[in-house]
């Protein structure tokens, strides 16, 4: 347990999986390999010596039929004493191992340059102790060899599986994945709010979300909770972890239902019924959480947006790429005008951002390359692609992307939610792209499906960071949507 406890402690407090901490990851990975050497010999020498003590060798008779028996006891003790040390390893490492021996294959994608800066520096550490255990092999014979192997396991897995980092790899396992439980998290809102809907008398309802940021709910619960004191690897989706993450996400938000009666113009009254999602700030999660000082410092560097892509994967899992962070506003594309008009992208782009975004999902052969919301843009403008008030015309897109093709549209304003929802999905499953509308008489605003699960409807929003459709954004205004195919 101590070398997993001071690899797990040296990852936690100081390893950066990025492009700047290349010196540290060398550094420390450097300090793990003299860890790992000291505690071979250690480990070594204290089975020796008491084997030794227990049949005090060098009280033996020089006689070489005498000398050859101790040999024999020794080689028999020590062995039984390293399959014991074994067994120990094999357990710390059990759960590890079986979910990290798929932990290349699906982060490689996005951090290959971090990836690639770590494994110069395990090499140098696995270098560093096969030469220090070399001098110990003939001691400990084929069962010592194996023990070293092991060690060396411990240290390389649990250097990033046993780090908070861990918790950007809980995608690759084979117990459970992150990006279900989050599903499951926002199921149970859905779930709970239709409850308490049905021992209320309204006519019409209202969401004001201001729903928590998943992100910073997996920072806290991976930094609270990945520690020794709770035995825990926070990359390990198991029912103890899941259960620890919905805590931290039902601590984080609290509904709230308040019903008014409210007069139109037309002065028909209705009793709206108000449903608040209120959530706490980072700060209140933490000071509630009791984090101290240093484990502030480790959420704020989870949260840091050098690790975005990490964090893409980790909330959309397969259904990522680049284009989950596309947005209309503050991008470098933002500027540019649709059309003749002098709106830009920023101003009234949400659907050209959205019909973007659909298109990168796809996957299909995209002539203009690099492709994002501004050269599309640039390319509908070359093609026709908007009228005088820069709506979108959906001829030309086919013109800029001939395999991605506008299909037709369902208008979804007067049904009920489970309507639309039947309506979308029916859609969705037919391997339609999805973009729809949402403000309805409110505004107007688009977004794209990204996924559908259960009853939760997934988007990628070209105005926000929020993933889940009508908990941010009433599904009384989901007014229509435009679904596209991939021609073959």
């Amino acid at each position: 347990m101590y070398l997993n406890e001071k690899s797990k402690e040296y990852s936690e407090d100081n390893i950066d999986i990025s492009e700047y901490g290349q010196d540290k990851i060398k550094y420390y990975s450097n300090r793990m390999k003299d860890e790992a050497i000291y505690n071979v010999k250690r480990m070594t020498n204290k089975g020796v010596d008491e084997i030794k003590s227990k049949f005090k060798i060098k009280k033996l008779t020089k006689k070489n039929n005498v000398k050859s028996k101790a040999k024999k006891e020794v080689i028999k003790k020590s062995k039984m004493t390293m399959e014991k040390v074994t067994k120990e390893s094999a357990k710390i490492t059990k759960r590890m191992l079986e979910e990290g021996r798929k932990l290349a294959i699906k982060s490689a994608k996005a951090t290959a340059k971090a990836i690639k800066v770590l494994i110069r520096a395990l090499v140098s550490a696995i270098k560093g102790i096969i030469a220090a255990v070399k001098s110990l092999v003939a001691l400990l014979g084929t069962v010592g060899t194996v023990v070293a192997v092991i060690i060396i396991i411990i240290c390389l897995v649990a250097l990033l599986l046993g780090s908070v980092f861990g918790i950007f790899f809980s995608n690759e396992g084979i117990s459970g994945t992150m990006s279900s439980v989050i599903s499951e998290a926002n199921q149970e809102v859905y779930n709970k709010i239709d409850l308490n809907k049905r021992f209320m008398k309204y006519d019409e309802y209202v969401i004001d979300s201001s729903y928590s940021n998943w992100r910073e709910i997996i920072a806290v619960y991976s930094v609270k909770y990945n520690n020794s004191e709770n035995n825990s690897i926070v990359f390990y989706i198991n029912e103890d972890n899941i259960s620890r993450l919905k805590n931290v996400f039902w601590n984080t938000n609290t509904i709230e239902y308040r019903i008014n009666g409210e007069c139109g113009e037309d002065l028909k009254c209705k009793n709206i019924l108000h449903i608040n999602i209120n959530s706490k700030s980072k700060e209140d999660l933490m000071n509630l959480y009791h984090l101290d000082v240093k484990q502030k410092e480790r959420v704020n560097e989870l949260l840091d947006s050098k690790y975005d892509d990490l964090w893409n994967n980790l909330i959309y899992g397969n259904n990522y790429g680049e284009w989950v962070n596309w947005r209309q506003k503050g991008a470098p594309w933002s500027n540019i005008k649709i059309g003749n008009t002098t709106k830009s992208i920023g101003d009234i782009g949400c659907l050209a951002t959205s019909i973007a975004i659909l298109i990168k999902k796809s996957g299909v052969p995209i002539p203009v390359q690099p492709f994002n919301p501004g050269t599309f843009v640039e390319a509908m403008n070359k093609n026709g692609g908007f009228d005088k008030d820069g709506n979108l015309y959906y001829g030309p897109i086919s013109k800029v992307v001939p395999n991605f093709e506008y299909v037709g549209s369902a208008e979804l304003s007067g049904k009920t939610e489970q309507e639309k929802f039947r309506i979308i999905n029916e859609y969705y499953s037919k391997g339609y792209y999805i973009a729809v509308e949402v403000k309805g008489n409110t505004g107007q605003h688009w977004v794209a499906i990204n996924d559908i699960k259960g009853s939760t409807i997934s988007m990628i929003d070209p105005g926000s960071n929020s993933t889940n459709l009508w908990l941010k954004y009433n599904s009384i205004n989901t007014s229509q949507i435009r679904y596209f195919k991939v021609k073959k």
